[in-house]
């Protein structure tokens, strides 16, 4: 969890203090004169917190900050489900969230983590490569809804336009140096009739969306990339692949045949809410493991304590008690997380305790 999250935020131990505002939209161009009177909302809020906590501090670079978030129209005019903002005055990030949020402004010496923790322990934000033998398309999942992100006009999104940007001969546009030529060069400039020659214009073909994909800067950074095609398919196109965010473990199995969204976006929602489920299951397996070994605790007090010393592995959180104020829970959550420990947010379930938080802990706390 940690690493997960500073390759999303790297800053986020910096000196404080800090300001996080979580805010719910539609982000939707109808809606974008909403949306950012409702963030600007949020500003107010958080300068009369940070003004009342710390009178000492200069607020001035905080509210650049937010200014510069404000006035991004490029932003409010995109598609995602909620916004994290967070800001310690030197720098600042803006984060997509594919999770429903509760709109408030945090100010505290630390950022405000528990959404993006929530976010990035299961799979709901992630791309979709939609890859057939001679054709692709790409879409964005985001709070189980499917949306497909426009490409450039001299995407190679089929294997015809792909080879009619050929330059005599030299190989595709995006892919110029992965051609393979052979002594047959009877595919080029046109797709193959034999199936060698059909397998290489696939490779080929494979190369030049792979290469399109890494040089384009369609995909965002440290936002997964699921593969969606058959197993033949998927199977070279990982051995050519070198995309830093394609997920090589996760995947849908599944033709994406005529790219027909309802069919999209059933089998992409099938997978993710499948492997969430496996990710949940494992998850209370442990707990019970914990349990029988007598390393858990349910205590809040007991596992404030602990999370300071290093000793949790593993933070388990009912969702629905968590409140947006919550500065308490969010500092636990914050040591756990310094301290190399995960944390998971969880729909209720009585397993979790009184106190609806439940810690597994690397070692019997009484036999130390």
């Amino acid at each position: 969890m940690k690493k997960t999250l500073y390759n999303t935020v790297s800053w986020l131990n910096e000196e404080g203090p800090f300001i996080t505002i979580v805010q719910p939209s539609s982000f939707e161009v109808k809606h974008s004169l909403t949306n950012k009177l409702y963030f600007k909302n949020l500003m107010k809020d958080a300068k009369i917190e940070f003004e009342k906590k710390y009178p000492e501090h200069d607020f001035k670079p905080y509210e650049k900050a937010m200014e510069s978030v404000y006035n991004d129209h490029d932003l409010w005019r995109s598609d995602s489900d909620a916004l994290l903002f967070i800001t310690n005055g030197k720098r600042q990030k803006v984060l997509k969230l594919g999770i429903n949020v509760e709109a408030h402004a945090y100010v505290d010496s630390i950022p405000y983590i528990i959404p993006l923790m929530h976010d990035l322990q299961l799979l709901t934000h992630f791309y979709v490569l939609a890859l057939n033998r001679d054709s692709f398309r790409i879409y964005e999942y985001s709070n189980n809804k499917l949306a497909e992100i426009e490409l450039p006009e001299d995407a190679p999104t089929t294997l015809e336009i792909a080879i009619g940007q050929e330059k005599e001969g030299a190989g595709f546009a995006h892919g110029a140096t992965r051609m393979f030529v052979g002594v047959n060069r009877g595919y080029y400039g046109g797709v193959g009739s034999t199936r060698d020659e059909r397998a290489v214009d696939r490779q080929n073909y494979f190369y030049a969306v792979e290469r399109f994909a890494k040089i384009s800067g369609v995909f965002s950074e440290n936002i997964p990339i699921i593969l969606f095609t058959l197993p033949e398919n998927r199977s070279i196109f990982f051995d050519i692949s070198k995309l830093i965010n394609l997920d090589k473990n996760l995947g849908i199995l599944a033709s994406p045949e005529d790219f027909r969204m309802s069919h999209l976006q059933k089998e992409t929602e099938e997978s993710a809410n499948a492997i969430n489920e496996r990710t949940v299951a494992k998850v209370f397996d442990n707990l019970e493991r914990y349990k029988d070994s007598n390393r858990i605790l349910q205590d809040e007090a007991q596992i404030k304590e602990q999370s300071t010393h290093g000793s949790i592995h593993t933070l388990l959180v009912n969702i629905e008690r968590l409140d947006a104020h919550d500065y308490e829970v969010n500092r636990i959550f914050y040591d756990v997380m310094e301290s190399g420990g995960d944390v998971y947010l969880l729909h209720q379930d009585h397993r979790l305790g009184p106190e609806k938080m439940t810690a597994l802990l690397r070692y019997n706390i009484n036999e130390t």
